[in-house]
C-alpha cells in the first residue's frame, strides 16, 4: 500500500472516530413506530423530531423503536442522537424513497440498522452503525445511492449488503468486525474504505491483477487476479468473486468471519493451500460455480466446511476439512463434481459429506471419512453418484446412507469399518450396486435394506458385524459372490430376495455354512468336488442361496477387459498375470487341504492347460460346466505357503522350453521366500 493511500485510510479513520464522538447518549426519550408522512407531518406529533419547514428533520432526543420515511427530498439529522431497538426490525427504513439524507445518527440494535428498497438518489452519511442482528445498511435494489463516510461496526452478518443494487457510492466508510457484501450489483464505486485498518479490495471488470494488502476483497466481473499470502479476518466475507474466472487463491489465512469465500457465478478459479477457520457459516460456498478447483485447503471450525449449491464440474482434492460444527461437504442440486482423496474427520452434528435436492454424477472416491457425528457420507433425493475406494471409519451412525429416492448409485472398493450404527444403510431407494466393499465391525448391521427394491450386491466382504444384512420390507434385490464371514447374524429379511446368481457362479460364502461338497452340476448330483455346497444355504423358509461357497469369492482382474475369479479355503496374494501365466500364492494351515476352484475366460488362455503348485505339477478337474466362454479348473493341495502357477498348453516347440523356463523361476522364488 503507498504512503499517500495509508495516509488517506488514517484521515478517514480519524474522522470517522471524530464524528463517532459527538452521538449524545442520554435517557431514551420516545418508543413505538415513528413515521415521517409523504404530506411531511411526524407520527405520533410527540415523537422527539423537529421540522419547520418539512424538509429538515431534526432529532430532539434517544428513540427506541422503528423510523419510517414515507417522504421524498428531505434530510434526516440524527443531531448526534440514537436510535435503538431490540434486535428487530429495521432501524430506519426507505422504500420507495428519492433524494433523502440520513446523516449524524447512532443506530443500534436492529435486525437492520439502514434499510433502503427499491430507493435512489439517497445519501447515506457520517452515521454510526453498531451491534445490530443483521445488516448495518442494506441496499436492496437501490441505485444511485452515497453511503459515505460512516461508522460501520459489530454486526453480526453484514455491515453493508447490496442486492440487485446498481452504480451505488460506497465510499470512506470505516468496517469493524464486518464488511461488503455484493449480490447481483454491479457498476458500484467502492473506494477508500476501511476493513479493520486495512483497505476493502473491490474490483469490478479487472484483469490480470495482483491484490496487495486487503482486510476485505470483494471481485466482480474480474479475469485473472491472484489474491496470495493475506490475512482476511473478522469480517463479513473474506473473499467474494462473483461473475469471475480464472483467478488464483492461495496461501491465505481466512478466518473468523462469517463466510470464509464465497463464488457466485463464476468458474475456472483455483483455491490452493489455504487455512480457512472458524467462520460463523460456510468456510467456502460455491453458488452456480463451475470448473473450480480446490486442492490441499484446510477448512475447519465453520457452521459448515464447503457448501455447493447448483454447482457443477469441480474439483475438491487431497483437502482437510475438520471439526465443522454441522457439515463437512454439503452439495445441493449440484453436478459432476469430483471429491478426491480429501479427509472429512470429525464435523459435529452432521454429515462428512451430504448429498441432497437432486445432486447427480458426482463421484466420491479415496477419501478419509472417519469420526463424523452421524453418517460418514449421506445421499437424500440423489441418484447417479459414485462412492468409490473411500475409508469409513468410526462415524457415529451409518457409514454411508441412501434415503428418499436415491437410485442407481455405485458404491464400490470402500473400507466400511465400526461405524457405531450400520455400514451402508438404504432407505426407500432402488436400483443401486453395492460391490466389491469390505464391510467390517460395523455395531450394528453391514447393509441393512429398508423399503428398497432391486438393489444389487456382489463380491462384498461382509464381517465381524452384530448382523451382516438385513432387509425391511424390501425385494428382488440380487446377493451373490459375497463372504459372510462370522457376523453375529449372518443375514434376516422379511422380504423375498435373491441369494446367488445360478450355476456354476454360485451364490455367497457363508462362514457358518455346514455342507460338504462332494458333488457337482446344476443340481450337485455329478460326482466331484466344484467349490460350491451340495445342499443349499437357508435363510429364511422364502430365501434361499442355491449354491453357497465353500471357499471365499475373489475376483482379480488379468487385464482392462478379462477378470479371473476364484473359490478358495485359503488366503490369495500376490496375483499376477503376465500375458501367458497366472500366478498367486495361497496361505493356510499348516498341513490342512487347500482347494481352489479358478474359472479362466477362454479368451484371455485356452487350450490344455498346467497348474504348478511350488513347482510341481498337479492334477487338477475340468469342470463340466466349462464352455466356449469360460473354463473352471478345480484342483488340491497341501496347506502351507504355495505359490500356484497355471499356464495354457501352446504350439509343442515351444512347450518344453516354456515348461522349463516356468519350473526354473518358481524354484528359484521359493527357495528365495524359504531362505529368508
Amino acid at each position: 500500500m503507498s504512503g499517500k493511500f495509508a495516509a488517506l485510510m488514517a484521515l478517514v479513520v480519524i474522522l470517522v472516530s471524530i464524528s463517532s464522538a459527538t452521538f449524545k447518549v442520554q435517557m431514551i426519550n420516545a418508543s413505538g413506530t415513528i413515521y415521517v408522512r409523504a404530506n411531511g407531518m411526524i407520527e405520533p406529533k410527540e415523537a422527539p423530531i423537529s421540522s419547520v419547514d418539512n424538509i429538515t428533520y431534526t432529532l430532539t432526543g434517544n428513540i427506541n423503536d422503528l423510523i419510517v420515511v414515507e417522504r421524498d427530498s428531505i434530510l434526516v439529522d440524527g443531531a448526534g442522537y440514537i436510535v435503538q431497538g431490540t434486535g428487530k426490525g429495521k432501524g430506519i427504513s426507505l422504500d420507495g424513497r428519492r433524494n433523502v439524507t440520513i446523516q449524524n445518527v447512532e443506530i443500534t440494535a436492529f435486525n437492520d440498522g439502514i434499510y433502503l428498497c427499491r430507493s435512489s438518489n439517497n445519501r447515506i452519511c457520517r452515521n454510526r452503525i453498531t451491534a445490530n442482528t443483521y445488516i448495518g445498511i442494506s441496499l436492496s435494489q437501490s441505485s444511485n445511492n452515497s453511503v459515505v463516510g460512516n461508522n460501520i461496526t459489530a454486526s453480526n452478518c453484514y455491515g453493508i449488503y447490496m442486492d440487485e443494487s446498481l452504480n451505488n457510492n460506497i465510499t470512506e466508510n470505516v468496517f469493524t468486525k464486518v464488511g461488503l457484501f455484493v449480490a447481483d450489483s454491479y457498476g458500484n464505486l467502492v473506494e477508500g474504505n476501511v476493513v479493520n485498518g486495512k483497505p476493502l479490495v473491490y474490483l469490478e471488470k479487472v484483469s490480470d491483477y495482483a491484490v496487495g494488502d486487503a482486510g476485505q476483497v470483494i471481485l466482480v466481473n474480474c479475469d485473472n487476479v491472484s489474491v496470495e499470502n493475506l490475512n482476511l479476518t473478522d469480517t463479513t466475507l473474506g473473499l467474494e468473486l462473483w461473475e469471475t474466472k480464472n483467478c488464483k487463491i492461495a496461501s491465505n489465512s481466512i478466518a473468523n468471519n462469517w463466510y470464509g469465500i464465497r463464488l457466485i457465478e463464476s468458474l475456472n478459479n483455483s483455491i490452493v493451500k489455504n487455512s480457512i477457520m472458524a467462520s460463523n457459516r460456510w468456510g467456502i460456498w460455491f453458488d452456480s460455480s463451475s470448473n473450480n478447483s480446490m486442492i490441499r485447503n484446510h477448512i475447519a471450525n465453520h457452521y459448515t466446511g464447503i457448501w455447493f449449491s447448483s454447482s457443477s464440474n469441480n474439483k475438491i482434492i487431497g483437502n482437510n476439512v475438520t471439526e465443522n460444527k454441522h457439515w463437512g461437504i454439503v452439495f445441493q442440486e449440484s453436478l459432476n463434481n469430483s471429491i478426491c482423496q480429501n479427509n472429512i474427520t470429525n464435523n459435529e452434528d452432521d454429515e462428512g459429506i451430504s448429498l441432497y435436492g437432486y445432486s447427480s454424477h458426482n463421484s466420491i472416491s479415496e477419501n478419509c471419512i472417519t469420526g463424523n457425528y452421524f453418517n460418514g457420507v449421506s445421499l437424500l433425493t440423489s441418484s447417479n453418484n459414485s462412492i468409490v475406494g473411500n475409508n469409513l471409519t468410526a462415524n457415529n451412525y451409518d457409514g454411508i446412507m441412501l434415503d428418499l429416492c436415491s437410485n442407481y448409485n455405485n458404491i464400490s472398493g470402500n473400507y466400511i469399518t465400526a461405524n457405531k450404527n450400520d455400514g451402508i444403510d438404504v432407505f426407500n431407494s432402488s436400483n443401486n450396486s453395492m460391490d466389491g466393499n469390505k464391510i467390517v465391525a460395523n455395531k450394528l448391521c453391514g447393509v441393512r435394506l429398508s423399503s428398497s427394491l432391486n438393489n444389487s450386491m456382489v463380491e462384498n466382504e461382509i464381517k465381524n458385524n452384530y448382523c451382516g444384512v438385513s432387509f425391511i420390507n424390501s425385494s428382488k434385490n440380487k446377493f451373490y459372490h459375497n463372504n459372510f464371514i462370522n457376523n453375529t447374524q449372518q443375514a434376516w429379511t422379511n422380504s423375498i430376495n435373491v441369494w446367488d446368481d445360478g450355476y456354476p457362479s454360485g451364490g455367497n460364502y457363508w462362514s457358518d455354512y455346514a455342507g460338504a461338497d462332494y458333488r457337482q452340476g446344476l443340481n450337485q448330483d455329478v460326482n466331484s468336488s466344484d467349490g460350491i455346497g451340495d445342499i443349499e444355504c437357508s435363510i429364511e423358509d422364502n430365501n434361499k442361496d442355491r449354491y453357497p461357497l465353500m471357499g471365499t469369492f475373489s475376483d482379480f482382474n488379468a487385464n482392462s477387459e478379462y477378470s479371473i475369479q476364484t473359490i478358495c479355503n485359503s488366503t490369495i496374494s500376490d496375483y499376477q498375470f503376465n500375458g501367458n501365466a497366472i500366478s498367486f500364492d495361497v496361505t493356510g494351515n499348516n498341513g490342512t487341504t487347500g482347494f481352489c476352484r479358478i474359472c479362466i475366460p477362454t479368451s484371455l488362455m485356452n487350450g490344455t492347460y498346467h497348474v504348478l503348485v511350488n513347482g510341481t505339477e498337479v492334477s487338477y478337474s475340468l469342470l463340466s460346466c466349462s464352455n466356449e466362454t469360460y473354463s473352471y479348473l478345480y484342483f488340491n493341495y497341501t496347506h502351507s505357503t504355495q505359490q500356484v502357477i497355471i499356464i495354457s498348453e501352446f504350439p509343442s516347440f515351444l512347450i518344453l522350453s516354456l515348461f522349463m523356463i516356468v519350473t526354473l523361476l518358481t524354484v528359484i522364488v521359493y527357495k528365495r521366500k524359504h531362505s529368508m
